[in-house]
């Protein structure tokens, strides 16, 4: 009988061993899961980023359409942004206008362009698209 007691005295709690076990298996499956949030994350933000960007450019782009003719650059500041504005009839036939909207993070409008969008419109009818 003595030897049940000692073995039923041997098997109480956990050890040191089993715990640190335990929590390294924890740690292997919890890791890769945190990996792939953080990556989530940040393409979510950068989504955002791009979508917001976007939508100046296409706003942006309209108000160009709409505002007549002239051959120019320009880069103003809009929102968190720099828009660049090009507007341009080089190697086109008469009566059409390039039309080239493209926005930036820098100040400067140089770089990699968070959106851009160009279109040609036809000149002399309202400024609608061709």
């Amino acid at each position: 009988m003595d030897w049940k007691k000692d073995i039923a005295a041997s098997e109480k709690g956990e050890s040191l061993i089993e715990i640190l076990a335990s929590l390294v298996l924890l740690s292997i499956i919890i890791v890769p899961f945190m990996a792939f949030f953080t990556g989530s994350s940040q393409s979510a933000s950068t989504s955002e980023r791009i979508m917001d960007a976007t939508y100046l450019a296409q706003m942006k782009m309209e108000q160009e359409i709409h505002s007549g003719s002239g051959t120019y650059e320009v880069c103003e500041p809009a929102s968190n942004y720099y828009v660049y504005i090009e507007r341009n009839d080089t190697d086109l036939p008469p009566g059409l206008e390039r039309i080239l909207v493209s926005v930036f993070t820098d100040e400067n409008c140089r770089g990699r362009a968070e959106a851009q969008l160009e279109t040609i419109v036809q000149i002399g009818s309202g400024g609608g698209e061709k």
